[in-house]
């Protein structure tokens, strides 16, 4: 690795953004593990101990990036909104921006000024992160136009968090039945079994359902097992 005292802000910086992803990605991960919904997960407890360790992994390598931007004395970053007219700002926690606001981090700005980030985004900063940067002209059917614009983009989100919390769900359904593949394969099944359990992939309107038949086939099946080798 380069030496990080001879590195840009945009170049740490853009170290930081990626691995920071992915800590994020193992910390869901792992909340999902944790959870009772989870709690008959094929491996779960490896598959735990595997998160953990790439957690602990990905800890140990941001930790002296993040020293070095404190060390620094914290250079200036830009976060832009990710809407079609999102403005730029200095930080995420901007008063005019909301909860659930999306950022992108525009890493390839920071350690810049503050009259040299308005410089390259002009219009687009905004006027509370950066008080200098220059005010669009709006019509008032411009106006109007971006709020309406802006309701729709917010309803279009909370719809794309929904759709998101509902496909969360299909790695589990998944997982499972492809255990129950391994036992069928294994035990076989009788044809109203059979027929039951090929809902899981057949129709995607019934995955939720498909996922209880597979979980029931597999608990059928898992216990007949126990039962002939208890005989």
């Amino acid at each position: 690795m380069t030496e990080l005292s001879t590195q840009t802000p945009a170049e740490i910086d853009e170290q930081i953004a990626t691995l920071t992803l992915k800590l994020d990605a193992a910390y869901r991960t792992l909340n999902w593990l944790d959870s009772p919904q989870a709690s008959r997960t094929f491996r779960r407890e490896e598959r735990v101990a595997e998160q953990l360790a790439k957690i602990e992994e990905l800890s140990i390598e941001l930790r002296p990036l993040q020293n070095e931007y404190i060390r620094r004395g914290r250079w200036e970053r830009a976060f832009l909104v990710t809407s079609s007219d999102g403005h730029v700002h200095s930080t995420m926690g901007c008063s005019t921006c909301h909860r659930d606001t999306v950022f992108g981090w525009m890493t390839v700005l920071s350690g810049k000024t503050h009259a040299e980030i308005i410089e390259a985004i002009g219009e687009n900063a905004c006027t509370v992160c950066y008080p200098d940067a220059p005010v669009a002209q709006l019509s008032t059917a411009e106006r109007k136009s971006r709020a309406r614009a802006a309701v729709e983009e917010r309803k279009a989100e909370r719809e794309a968090a929904k759709v998101a919390r509902e496909l969360a769900k299909v790695p589990r359904a998944h997982a499972l039945a492809v255990k129950v593949d391994e036992l069928v394969e294994a035990f076989g099944l009788d044809d109203e079994r059979r027929e039951a359990y090929a809902a899981t992939y057949t129709d995607g309107s019934r995955f939720a359902k498909g996922y209880d038949t597979a979980y029931s086939v597999y608990s059928d099946m898992i216990y007949r097992r126990r039962t002939r080798r208890a005989a």
